[in-house]
């Protein structure tokens, strides 16, 4: 799952550390957040697909 939502939000920087930083939908920091925020990135990511559903799904009516 999270290796096809990788490529998408991958984040590059100048700085050499900061290039194993991951953009998922979250800015996520060096610290240990990055498995918590890939998690919570694709939680969001549903989630938002699922309220765009529901937006367009109220506009047809």
């Amino acid at each position: 799952m999270l290796l096809f939502v990788q490529p998408l939000f991958v984040w590059y920087n100048e700085n050499v550390e900061s290039q194993r930083r991951l953009f998922y939908l979250f800015y996520v920091n060096e610290r240990g957040i990055v498995a918590m925020a890939e998690v919570y990135s694709v939680l969001a990511f549903v989630l938002l697909l699922v309220a765009l559903a529901k937006v367009i799904d109220n506009i047809k009516k």
